[in-house]
């Protein structure tokens, strides 16, 4: 029941009989972009890196018909990938090889006041029906909000080796000479300047070690999974029989036709990201 004092159609939920809440929603405003985010952390990213934005509205969106897209400051759009009746729209990125750029930001969608784009067959209402306000800056063409806050570069460069390193140190036994002999356990750090990714097997490292046993691979150094990092790519070798360095220090070898590191058909070494795709360069330093 309403009482004597809200015979204007207030209703007595307020604290006092002269208080109340009316309804009318033959004027409901539009809604209106609140906030751009982005779930991804400041930092340098290679190309095939998914990035998530987020455009948060004043209340709930309803998307009709085309999906809207974002426009970003590489020249190319995020496309519309979740939040249909909620109050934030999330746009996905994929970065690519051409995507080199010091700080990834929306931009203005072809000369509009809005990094959103929703043209023909798109339609953006909110709960009233209003058709959504998608502008990033006024009619006094001030930019309604700050750059994202995350510092994220795009650079598609390889990653490269950067150094070749152990820290076995010269062998205790020196008879006649210094050196190591059957069973002797080598690692060999590859350090590369940029996250890889490493798939498949038969990853090696050719020493300059003469091996006459016949065994495959037992002169080479093997890469080991579990004991690498993005960074670091570890390989063991271990001293077998009839394996001479003819006493040279032991090292990879190099000649003029390859330096790098050994692949088996189906191994790969890419640089890291959401979908990796630029392998990395395997040339390893040269030796004096």
């Amino acid at each position: 029941n309403i009482s004597d004092g809200f015979s204007d159609g207030g209703i007595p939920i307020a604290e006092s009989a002269q208080q109340g809440v009316t309804i009318n929603t033959s004027q409901s405003p539009s809604s209106t972009v609140v906030a751009v985010s982005t779930s991804k952390a400041s930092g340098t990213y290679g190309a095939g890196e998914i990035i998530d934005f987020h455009i948060k509205f004043s209340d709930e969106v309803f998307i009709f018909g085309i999906p809207p897209i974002m426009w970003l400051n590489t020249d190319r759009e995020a496309d519309y990938h979740a939040g249909n009746e909620t109050d934030t729209l999330v746009f996905r990125y994929m970065s690519n090889t051409a995507d080199s750029i010091n700080r990834l930001d929306w931009s203005f969608y072809q000369d509009s006041h809005s990094s959103i784009g929703c043209n023909e067959g798109c339609v953006m209402k909110n709960a009233n029906g209003v058709a959504v306000d998608t502008a990033f800056r006024d009619a006094d063409n001030n930019v309604l909000f700050e750059p994202l806050a995350a510092d994220i570069m795009l650079d598609p460069s390889p990653p490269r080796i950067i150094s070749v390193e152990t820290d076995k140190v010269a062998s205790p036994y020196c008879y006649p000479i210094c050196s190591y002999t059957v069973g002797e356990e080598v690692r060999i750090s590859v350090t590369f300047d940029k996250p890889v990714i490493v798939s498949g097997h038969k990853i090696l490292l050719e020493m300059n070690v003469t091996d006459d046993s016949m065994v495959d691979n037992s002169s080479r150094a093997i890469y080991q999974p579990i004991e690498s990092s993005s960074l670091q790519l570890i390989f063991l070798y271990t001293v077998g029989y009839n394996h001479t360095s003819h006493g040279k220090g032991l090292g990879y070898t190099c000649d003029e036709i390859d330096c790098s590191i050994e692949l088996s058909q189906e191994a790969t070494i890419k640089r890291a990201s959401s979908n990796p795709m630029v392998d990395a360069d395997l040339t390893l330093p040269a030796l004096p």
